[in-house]
């Protein structure tokens, strides 16, 4: 019978001498690393409730609908929708409580890890604990904090950093985004350097391979070009994982379930439900129209993906991920294959290369489109064709927001681009009311970072310094101006 371990979380929020006091009873020695892997399958990674629904609701592929809307409905995804300063409802945050703890669990089993280094499970347990922590803080700074910039990344404010396992009688601060991104690359490249080698059980379980493909993520964010590349090569050379052919697929075939072989690495819920023209639970979105006319018709997904209804208003987000198939997937704690030819293609676009960016991002199209669509450009043009191309394959799998955000502080070829959301009436028709716009970043960035959850600020004082976010402002729905973004 499995054991019930108990152990400090040293919850990022507590830091006061009657947390330790209240506490103490609750921590809990393991015995060997086997309680250390009960720990990290139980606690460590994310469960099927996580599922952040914001994430694909503030970018420019959503669109809020008005369907058969109950007055009853909780709208969780509005606020995020319209950018407003506080987006949550009753002024809760539960993914900065969730992943701090997620790292807590990193933290305690980093250190307790150390008492059993002959163990053959200790390169296993300590590399996974590293990945985990890594996940939970890049996830964290790119919800809490401005995007990576090299010239100011000392500055800048980026989030708290826990590192330690044990309660410290002390309140926190932010840290300097360098200082997160210096502990996210280090303990990825500990992950992968651990788990070399390491075989694991299934997709929710990390991977030396999981750990080079969200390295190769993180360098992209970064600028560090020819250090990502190096690691999507890494990834590329396990030949356990290929790209699916949609080539001969059937529209009702999902690929994203644990018998594809692009399926890197797995954690977490998902908040896209399959064959549901709203893809949010608890508010009614849809994909974009824009999104949508992005599809050729010789481009496979198009089909694979979305359904069109009848009236041809409501898209389905249909086969993408397969909620309703045996052993589904995530949509957000999600690393596949696809990701990585991306990562590879943009980061040598970015050094120069553009032969090779080109031959890179066709091995990619091959495999989605029934004829490789013709491309003939460079420089901003290869840009925004790759920038494009990953819009079209990574949709509503938690990049599209981060991605806009890092394309706006790109040295090279900054993106300027506003986002408008229509929102429509509470009633039996779609009848679209206001609009909501999201000033271009190089305009206004405060609308692009969340604000940090009041407690945090109300628990800490005046040294956790909140990010300014002013109310979000509507304008009047005028039909020849905005019923493109509807």
């Amino acid at each position: 019978m499995k054991k019930f371990i108990y152990i400090i979380i040293s919850f990022f929020l507590a830091g006061c001498s009657e947390f330790l006091e209240e506490r103490s009873q609750d921590k809990y020695h393991p015995s060997s690393l086997e309680d250390l892997n009960e720990l990290l399958a139980g606690s460590g990674y994310w469960d099927k409730s996580v599922a952040f629904q914001g994430i694909h609701v503030m970018d420019d592929d959503a669109r809020e609908k008005n369907g058969q809307r109950f007055s009853s409905t909780i709208p969780d995804g509005l606020g995020f929708f319209k950018w407003e300063a506080n987006p949550y409802y009753e002024d809760d945050d539960p993914i900065w409580k969730m992943m701090y703890k997620h790292i807590a669990v990193a933290n305690a089993i980093l250190v307790n890890a150390d008492q059993f280094k002959d163990d053959e499970l200790y390169n296993k347990i300590k590399g996974e604990a590293y990945f985990i922590r890594a996940v939970n803080y890049f996830e964290l700074v790119n919800l809490y904090a401005l995007p990576y910039v090299k010239a100011t990344a000392t500055t800048t404010l980026g989030i708290p950093l826990k590192l330690t396992n044990y309660v410290e009688d002390r309140y926190f601060s932010r840290s300097p985004i360098d200082s997160v991104y210096h502990v996210i690359v280090h303990d990825l490249q500990m992950a992968a350097s651990l788990l070399k080698g390491v075989e694991q059980p299934s997709v929710f379980r990390a991977n030396a391979t999981a750990a080079n493909a969200l390295l190769s993520r993180v360098y992209l964010y970064m600028g560090e070009y020819e250090k990502a590349v190096q690691a999507c090569d890494s990834v590329l050379e396990d030949s356990r994982y290929v790209l699916f052919n949609m080539n001969g697929q059937e529209p009702t075939a999902s690929f994203t379930k644990l018998a594809t072989s692009e399926i890197i690495f797995s954690q977490g819920g998902y908040t896209t439900p399959q064959q549901s023209a709203y893809f949010l639970k608890t508010y009614f979105f849809g994909c974009s129209s824009v999104l949508r006319d992005l599809y050729v018709d010789k481009d496979l997904r198009k089909k694979i993906f979305f359904k069109e209804s009848s009236s041809g208003r409501a898209i389905t987000y249909s086969n993408k991920i397969g909620v309703n198939d045996v052993k589904p997937v995530s949509d957000w704690g999600m690393i596949r294959l696809a990701e990585v030819f991306l990562n590879k293609a943009e980061a040598q676009a970015l050094l120069g290369n553009e032969s090779d960016a080109i031959n890179t991002l066709q091995d990619l199209q091959k495999m989605r489109y029934s004829e490789i669509p013709e491309f003939v450009g460079s420089g901003l043009e290869l840009i925004e064709f790759i920038r494009t191309e990953r819009r079209l394959e990574l949709c509503f799998e938690g990049h599209r927001w981060f991605d806009l955000r890092r394309y706006s502080v790109c040295p090279k070829y900054p993106s300027t681009q506003e986002i408008i959301h229509v929102v429509h009436e509470y009633t039996t028709k779609e009848v679209p009311t206001e609009i909501y716009k999201l000033a271009a970043y190089n305009v206004d960035n405060r609308g692009w970072v969340l604000p940090i959850p009041g407690y945090t600020i109300t628990f800490n004082g005046v040294i956790m310094i909140q990010n300014e976010r002013e109310e979000s402002k509507k304008y009047e729905y005028i039909a020849s101006e905005h019923e493109k973004y509807d």
